[in-house]
């Protein structure tokens, strides 16, 4: 996924496309941090696909809670370029798992691993789903398996 993202932020700048390239440069910035923050010496030029999509996420968030901010505002021009943004990236967001999906993947997992409490279990099915399922849903059945 870097490397597309690395591409169209080059056919953003042969197009002129000022607002493309600069909010896919933000997730390229935020990736870079991220993998900053867990290596710092380590080399940035292939950025896995886990910690785009994460800066990917995150950069949505942020666009959403402007976007909410700015909603009785909906003909302003802020308005109009944060919705623009958020169209720019939804292509880029990782594809979640279904409800029944994580359930199948937490049975799988819980029943290969033995941890007795809460904590344990949820430690063990976030260290594989974390990125591909809503945290708040993988709780949700973690809770529901006992």
């Amino acid at each position: 996924m870097y490397e597309k993202i690395k591409s169209e932020i080059k056919e953003a700048m042969k197009n002129k496309d000022t607002i493309k390239r600069d909010v896919l440069k933000m997730v390229v910035d935020k990736a870079k941090a991220a993998m900053k923050e867990k290596d710092p010496t380590g080399s940035y030029e292939n950025i896995p696909n886990e910690v785009i999509g994460d800066a990917v996420r995150k950069e949505l968030k942020q666009l959403q809670q402007t976007k909410d901010s700015l909603a009785s505002k909906e003909d302003s021009d802020l308005f109009v370029q944060t919705a623009a943004k958020m169209e720019i990236l939804a292509p880029y967001v990782p594809q979640m798992m279904t409800k029944e999906e994580i359930e199948q993947e937490v049975s799988r997992i819980l029943t290969a691993h033995q941890a007795q409490n809460f904590g344990g279990k949820m430690k063990l099915v976030m260290a594989e789903l974390k990125g591909r399922a809503d945290s708040k849903l993988i709780k949700e059945v973690v809770m529901s398996e006992g």
